[in-house]
């Protein structure tokens, strides 16, 4: 699993491509975490549409309760995925039951638009 962070003016921009490893995900997770409470940028766009396998629901699960355990409440979470990886919405239920703005979706527009950001040249 590999993973790229472009930090934006006004968010942070995660791109994840390869086959899912469930502890590099939670490790990585945290380093997104802290690099927003650290720059400050609340809104954090993860494109996890090149990941080559269905993550599993229990990982789902798993991600969403240690994102809610450690974000900040104004943070808002978009991830972008491929349809094998939007059949549950396991994350986003778990983590929004648990006060945290997140929008899983396979479409990068409505990801920004749940961001509040502007579209991107082919978005």
């Amino acid at each position: 699993m590999e993973l790229s962070y472009e930090m934006r003016k006004d968010h942070l921009r995660v791109v994840v491509a390869g086959a899912f490893q469930p502890e590099r995900a939670r490790i990585e997770l945290a380093n997104v975490i802290r690099r927003s409470v650290d720059t400050g940028l609340t809104r954090i766009l993860i494109d996890a549409r090149g990941i080559t396998d269905t993550v599993p629901v229990s990982d789902r699960y798993e991600l969403a309760r240690q994102l809610a355990d450690h974000a900040q409440a104004r943070l808002r979470l978009a991830v972008v995925v491929e349809a094998m990886n939007r059949q549950t919405q396991t994350f986003e239920d778990t983590a929004r039951n648990r006060g945290v703005a997140v929008r899983t979706t396979t479409s990068m527009p409505e990801a920004l638009a749940f961001l509040g950001l502007a579209q991107e040249p082919g978005a």
